[in-house]
């Protein structure tokens, strides 16, 4: 149950905070600040492609998009898994670092749309 209401209080505070952004016309607010795409810009694009089942399209908007949401999701139940709780916490590191190492590749070749 525990586990349950951390996912719909996770679901709501990104909702609310994706809305507010929408409401203001912010965009993300790495790009806002520094005028340069975020490692993880098109990925709302990207998860939306992917709820649809576009994944070609998904994958154009963010190509780290399964890694990462297999990051997220290992991060937030290691607890379920205490015996391999140090494998998970090297995954989730190896996979941060594919993201910022896809990012740079990303920005620098102007990839990110």
């Amino acid at each position: 149950m525990k586990l349950f209401i951390k996912h719909i209080v996770i679901i709501a505070v990104l909702g609310i905070f994706v809305s507010a952004l929408a409401y203001f016309n912010i965009g993300c607010l790495f790009r806002y600040f520094t005028g340069i795409p975020c490692p993880t810009c098109g990925l709302t694009r990207s998860l939306l492609s992917l709820l649809r089942l576009d994944l070609i399209g998904s994958f154009h908007f963010y190509p780290m998009i399964v890694p990462l949401l297999s990051a997220v999701l290992l991060a937030l139940h290691r607890d379920l898994f205490p015996k391999y709780r140090k494998q998970i916490n090297i995954t989730v590191v190896v996979i941060a670092i594919a993201v910022f190492v896809v990012y740079l590749i990303r920005l620098f070749n102007g990839f990110i749309v």
